[in-house]
């Protein structure tokens, strides 16, 4: 067996076949590492990671740039300034205890039987395209979105996430503010649709939501879409 060379940085050792000595080594020096090439803290203790996690100076994003610059004043812009996920304070405090309750209600026998379906149904799809499409796919369905809209969501999002990268390209960009202005249409004619799919998440949010019509449930199933 020929030796395998150790990771060349954190990143690479996601993927290495062996990376364990090297994060031994890693772990055994300080308790926080730069790495000037990529621009990067590395931490690597679990007491040091779990004070980062809880400091209220390190957020989510930066109070000056809640979106991106490259996106903001976009509809890729827009679907990114709701993302639950990206958000912290009011905004984040109003929408996330909605979907966390509307998701612990859901039937995940269900679920999951409506999951592997789905993953049924697209065996024949090579195993890059299946990997990306299947977790849009699924959770499009979960959300109540019929099948057969679920590949022309699973593209829209595949172009919607290039905004997501520093590096994308204008046309990147462009088509993926395209893409969000095509995923917001067809997510608010869902939400209009009355009742709800049974059985959805989108009804569970609605149920979960304080008043039927209430800002909190219109801002809530607007990031859910862009959550998919």
């Amino acid at each position: 067996m020929t030796r395998t060379a150790p990771p060349g940085d954190a990143i690479a050792a996601v993927t290495h076949p062996n990376p364990y000595p090297w994060y031994a080594a890693l772990r055994s020096g300080p308790a926080l590492v730069r790495d000037e090439r990529l621009q990067l803290w590395i931490a690597s203790r679990a007491d040091v990671v779990r004070d980062l996690l809880t400091n209220d100076a390190l957020r989510v994003r930066p109070i000056a740039e809640p979106v991106p610059a490259a996106i903001a004043g976009t509809p890729a812009g827009e679907v990114f300034g709701q993302l639950v996920r990206m958000n912290e304070g009011d905004t984040h405090a109003r929408h996330k205890p909605v979907l966390q309750r509307a998701l612990a209600g859901l039937d995940l026998a269900s679920a999951h039987e409506e999951a592997v379906g789905i993953a049924a149904r697209m065996s024949h799809a090579p195993l890059s395209g299946f990997c990306l499409a299947y977790p849009v796919r699924a959770a499009a369905h979960l959300l109540g979105f019929a099948e057969d809209a679920l590949p022309i969501l699973s593209d829209w999002m595949r172009e919607f996430v290039a905004c997501l990268s520093p590096l994308s390209m204008p046309a990147q960009l462009d088509r993926a503010s395209s893409a969000a202005t095509a995923l917001m249409d067809r997510f608010e004619r869902l939400a209009n649709t009355r009742p709800a799919p049974h059985g959805s998440l989108l009804a569970a949010v609605q149920a979960e939501a304080p008043e039927p019509n209430s800002r909190t449930l219109r801002e809530s199933r607007r990031p859910a879409v862009a959550n998919l």
